[in-house]
């Protein structure tokens, strides 16, 4: 069957009969792109550009096809802009595209000033060019990789046996053997794979396949032969199916090619029906309409990758070119002096751009995410030392010396059972022949165990030989603990020391009183403590910020204390005494070792320069080195620290200017986002040019790329 019965011709579309044309052949995760033209009645790609992956959004599908006709436009002048799609079957239902795809391809339209004149269906376009290269309908089982998925497609002799798609794991044998079991066909498969899609490791799938036991899980007569479709197999495809019916829709000679089979979109098949038979819709169908909705259809333009001289000579040729003389009317001198006059005008105009276009130059400066390495490290630093040694890590030093001072409070946090003692008046009596001095601090002890002291000493003298009536003496006395429980009351009797109560024994005539107690918020031991570290860390920040003005232009302080020695040191209350604050004054003298930048720079990339990774340098004002532990010996000062340097990337410059070169600024900052770090960028541009050609200078040269820390 003729290609034409298979593939419905374009409108025609009003335009310059181009010679050349763009083929976009847009995967799941990759970009194709080809320049073809018609020679000699035939569809011929001309150039190829890059294979480009994309992430499935909107930006990665931009850049994609921007780097990969880039280079497939290399050396072509004047750009085409007209495009025929290649297309997944995914992106189409029947012969409509599906709206999410549409609204990608209209970004991609806008953007990139292209105008898409038709679309096909890539597995239906390789089917068709295999056909023509092999002669015969195809007899394989076509098998298109993803990272993700596989699509299984059975055709034998132009029939439609069944096609399956599988999400992929790590067999992918067994996952090609689901999507051929789903099927369920009885009859014996054929004993070919093809394998397309260039951006995978296709040679490692083809030795898991052939490793296979097909024979022994499926129907295969033979060990099926394994493929391998080269990289552009299908973007040439596309412009070969696609490519003549868009050509004679644009005015251009085609001879078509026959065909007798292609592959149908899966799902959505016949099973057992002839390939031939069963497409009774178009392959290729006009899209421009679709895809801008309406909108103008885009003028020709070349493409913004590269603005060219020769790009912008075609414009103004082209315009002249649509002149057309009035019938009847002869060149005579008016005629040549127009022409003449035309001639000295587009001269003219020339010069004026490109000598404009030469002045125009661009500043970018790109604003990196420093990255931070950090590990452990030994240093030393030693005043004694007049060099660096690498092996040793020994930083020659200067020792520094400042006196701090100042002071912090904080909340107690201690409790404590806190009041008064009971006090009172006892009459002791002495039942004993011989005078008693009880002194000051006698214990004599009340019901409970309730213990008080006497306040001063007290004598009692003897009883009475005649009458044996006991002596007695008044004495005040204070309970020895706090609280109510010591408020006794009047007529309690007390013993006396360790004495037995029939020779000594006291009374208390009236009550006792003022015996209180409380739980109240005290001064702790660890609220000292903590208190002491809080105001040395401040002292030692003070000292440092000090110590820094001291510090030579090329020197760093390392901030380790070698000697430390406390001046002064007053807490505003003891330990368990009640308050609500404590503080502490104290004054500090500190020694700190100081050493010049750039040895500690050498040191810690000797140290560090196995984890570090390429294509990265260090940021020295961002270095930040935080000292774990510190021992001096013999004025030597041994540091263990953790050293945390920030990186940056580094980028060649030159390259990343041959890239955006002639891009328009919201294009640059799309690529620009794929560098590492990447965090923003600003673009000025200068002198400010109008919207059409607000694009960075064409010339490398005349831009300057400025790298720097965000903040």
């Amino acid at each position: 069957m003729p290609l034409s019965a298979l593939l419905t011709k374009f409108k025609a579309i009003k335009t310059v009969n181009p010679a050349r044309l763009l083929a976009v052949e847009i995967n799941p995760e990759t970009v194709k792109t080809a320049v073809w033209q018609v020679d000699a009645g035939q569809t011929h790609v001309i150039t190829t550009g890059e294979m480009k992956e994309w992430d499935g959004q909107e930006a990665g599908l931009l850049a994609a096809v921007d780097e990969s006709l880039s280079v497939a436009l290399e050396g072509i002048d004047p750009e085409p802009n007209q495009a025929v799609l290649g297309l997944p079957d995914s992106w189409v239902s029947g012969t409509v595209i599906n709206d999410e795809a549409k609204k990608l391809l209209k970004v991609l339209a806008e953007k990139l000033e292209l105008k898409f004149v038709g679309f096909v269906v890539t597995s239906e376009a390789i089917a068709v060019e295999m056909k023509r290269q092999e002669g015969t309908p195809l007899t394989a089982i076509l098998l298109t990789m993803t990272e993700t998925e596989v699509t299984v497609q059975v055709i034998h002799l132009g029939k439609v046996l069944g096609a399956e798609l599988v999400g992929r794991s790590q067999d992918i044998g067994a996952d090609v053997e689901e999507g051929l079991a789903r099927m369920k066909i009885s009859e014996p498969l054929p004993a070919r794979m093809i394998l397309n899609d260039g951006h995978l490791d296709l040679e490692a799938i083809r030795q898991n396949l052939l490793s296979y036991d097909w024979q022994g899980r499926l129907n295969f007569l033979h060990v099926p032969k394994i493929d391998i479709l080269e990289r552009e197999f299908s973007i040439r495809a596309v412009a070969q199916a696609g490519g003549s019916e868009a050509a004679k829709s644009l005015g251009l000679e085609t001879e078509p090619a026959p065909v007798t089979a292609v592959l149908p979109k899966a799902p959505g098949f016949s099973p057992n029906t002839d390939v031939a038979e069963q497409v009774s819709e178009p392959v290729v169908e006009r899209i421009e309409e679709v895809i801008t909705e309406g909108t103008e259809t885009l003028q020709r333009a070349q493409k913004f990758s590269t603005f060219r001289l020769g790009s912008m000579l075609s414009v103004i040729k082209g315009y002249f070119g649509k002149l057309r003389w009035p019938s009847g009317w002869r060149l005579g001198r008016p005629g040549l002096v127009f022409l003449i006059g035309a001639g000295v005008l587009v001269a003219v105009m020339t010069v004026a751009v490109f000598g404009y276009w030469q002045k125009v130059k661009a500043q970018v400066t790109i604003y990196v995410r420093p990255q931070t390495l950090e590990q452990e490290v030994e240093l030393v630093a030693n005043p004694q030392a007049e060099a660096v040694d690498l092996d040793k890590g020994i930083i020659p030093a200067r020792s520094l010396e400042t006196e701090v001072g100042g002071g912090l409070d904080r909340d107690t946090s201690g409790e404590a059972v806190v009041g008064d003692r009971a006090k009172g008046t006892v009459t002791i009596y002495n039942k004993t022949s011989q005078a008693k001095t009880f002194n000051k601090g006698t214990t004599i002890v009340g019901p409970k165990e309730l213990k008080f002291n006497l306040d001063q000493d007290v004598t009692v003298a003897s009883q009475s030989a005649t009458t044996g009536t006991w002596s007695t003496a008044e004495v005040a006395i204070t309970a020895a603990q706090i609280g109510t429980e010591s408020n006794l009351s009047a007529d309690t009797e007390f013993t006396v020391a360790s004495f037995a109560a029939s020779s000594y024994s006291a009374r208390n005539g009236s009550a006792f009183s003022g015996g209180t107690s409380k739980t109240a918020r005290v001064v702790s031991k660890d609220d000292q403590q903590g208190l002491t570290g809080e105001v040395k860390d401040k002292l030692v920040a003070e000292a440092k910020e000090k110590l820094k003005t001291e510090l030579a232009n090329d020197e760093v302080l390392l901030g380790a204390v070698v000697e430390e020695t406390v001046v002064k040191q007053q807490f505003s209350k003891a330990v368990n005494e009640e308050a609500e604050k404590v503080s502490l004054v104290m004054q500090l003298k500190l020694t700190m070792p100081a050493v010049k930048q750039v040895d500690l720079q050498t040191v810690l990339l000797a140290r560090m320069r196995e984890t570090m990774p390429e294509n990265f340098r260090v940021e020295a004002s961002k270095t930040n080195l935080e000292i774990k532990e510190v021992k001096v010996a013999d004025g030597v000062i041994n540091l263990v620290a953790v050293a945390k340097l920030a990186l940056v990337p580094q980028f060649n410059l030159e390259e990343i200017k041959e890239r955006i070169k002639g891009r328009y600024p919201e294009l640059v900052k799309e690529y620009l986002a794929g560098l590492p770090n990447y965090e923003t960028a600003d673009i000025a541009i200068t002198p400010r040019l109008p919207k059409r050609l607000f694009r960075l200078p064409s010339k490398a040269s005349n831009i300057t790329i400025e790298v720097r820390v965000a903040e």
